[in-house]
């Protein structure tokens, strides 16, 4: 079935060498508001490789040598928390890290790793929670617990929800443990944790 007001678009980005390889960056846009795009690197040899095939959804991928060796790296973020109990607006969007690895662009956890905050700085993001529903704008309670997790740092990400959680207004969660189940049940859906479901630990 075809919508009015949606179509696709085929455009080549960018052209790319790495490692003396010929690649081609190229973006799928579902054209509809804000979302949608599929992006592509395709390598040309014989055959063609794909070296990326990720629907990188409402947001795009940046280049960038973040190691600084010779080899690009892909920025991007995570889309399975757009529209996640808050608006677009709202939602939570953590970095995302890939790297080449055998072959494949796939997430990788060493240059998505960000040291513990301290408690001092859990206690303070904890204090100025007053509700965990998304009217309490601008920054839903859990964006930080979701930015702990994607920066390795599930053990502080438990902490400050312990800290931060409101009995007395709990939004669209029946509990706490809702919310860690509803959370878990959605990074499990997300198109890069197979490579990161150890580093989550959920």
């Amino acid at each position: 079935m075809v919508r009015c007001g949606v179509f696709l678009k085929f455009k080549v980005e960018q052209i790319l060498f790495i490692h003396e390889l010929l690649l081609f960056f190229v973006i799928v846009v579902l054209s509809n508001a804000h979302c949608c795009t599929h992006s592509y690197i395709i390598q040309l040899s014989t055959p063609l490789s794909v070296l990326l095939d990720l629907n990188t959804g409402d947001y795009g991928i940046v280049f960038k040598d973040l190691n600084h060796d010779g080899v690009l790296e892909i920025e991007t973020n995570e889309d399975i928390f757009s529209y996640w109990h808050t608006s677009f607006a709202g939602s939570p969007m953590p970095p995302v890290v890939l790297s080449l690895q055998h072959g494949k662009y796939k997430a990788d956890a060493t240059l998505m790793r960000k040291p513990a905050p301290s408690s001092a700085e859990i206690q303070k993001m904890a204090k100025m929670i007053t509700s965990w529903s998304s009217a309490a704008g601008p920054d839903v309670a859990w964006k930080y617990a979701i930015d702990l997790i994607y920066s390795g740092n599930i053990a502080s990400a438990r902490k400050y929800v312990d800290l931060a959680w409101r009995d007395s207004d709990i939004g669209e969660f029946s509990s706490k443990d809702d919310f860690w189940t509803q959370l878990t049940e959605t990074i499990h859906k997300s198109p890069y944790y197979t490579d990161l479901s150890a580093y989550f630990g959920l």
